[in-house]
């Protein structure tokens, strides 16, 4: 959907649009960034499943089953809001017609990217840090203990890329010209969705990196 989005009208200005491609680009746009939330929530309650797989103290899976709820409701909450952001609904991709729409209402758009930003950041910090202690405390060798502890810390490029995308939302929401100032949005969307895919599988793909490099998890 991002990749189609792109290609369809992002990244020029809205000026030298076709009137058909703009409304196709926006509403790709909102099926994107829709799915962009799921996705995000998803990946975050699987690498908390898999945190329950592996840790049974009892102290950390209450706080995991915690930050799963926490997840869940402002996840919830964000895509009701994101699909809801205008009534009605329809005035996102073409209220760029203006006088040929009649009455809506919207939310602060630009308000609501960072406060789903900023809680995707800091549930990505609490996941990043969780398991530190207890993997800091494992009965393995040195070594093998700094390979599990960099698997999990790959993470961090899931929060590089979220506080990149944070910085490209400064005009979200405001632009009369989005189809050019959201460009780089759209880019550190997919590219943060991609990551947090890759880094969420790095636990089960664990036993092909065992047998291809050994030496790594001992």
């Amino acid at each position: 959907v991002h990749s189609t989005a792109a290609q369809s009208a992002f990244g020029v200005d809205i000026w030298a649009v076709k009137p058909s491609d703009l409304t196709l680009s926006l509403k790709l746009f909102y099926v994107a960034e829709t799915f962009y939330l799921c996705i995000l929530s998803l990946t975050k309650t699987s690498i908390l499943c898999f945190y329950l797989r592996i840790f049974p103290n009892r102290t950390f899976r209450m706080v995991t089953y915690g930050v799963m709820a926490w997840v869940s409701l402002s996840s919830i909450i964000f895509v009701f809001l994101q699909i809801f952001q205008c009534v009605p609904i329809a005035f996102i991709w073409e209220g760029w017609k203006k006088g040929e729409f009649g009455p809506y209402k919207c939310l602060d758009i630009n308000a609501l990217g960072f406060a789903s930003a900023a809680f995707s950041i800091a549930q990505d910090i609490v996941i990043l840090v969780m398991p530190l202690p207890l993997l800091a405390r494992l009965n393995v060798s040195r070594r093998s203990k700094l390979g599990i502890m960099v698997m999990f810390s790959l993470g961090i490029f899931v929060l590089i890329t979220s506080c990149v995308r944070l910085w490209t939302l400064h005009s979200f929401g405001d632009s009369v010209n989005p189809t050019w100032d959201y460009t780089d949005a759209l880019i550190w969307t997919g590219l943060e969705v991609a990551v947090s895919i890759i880094v969420t599988s790095l636990p089960a793909i664990r036993v092909l990196i065992s047998r291809r490099i050994p030496s790594v998890f001992g």
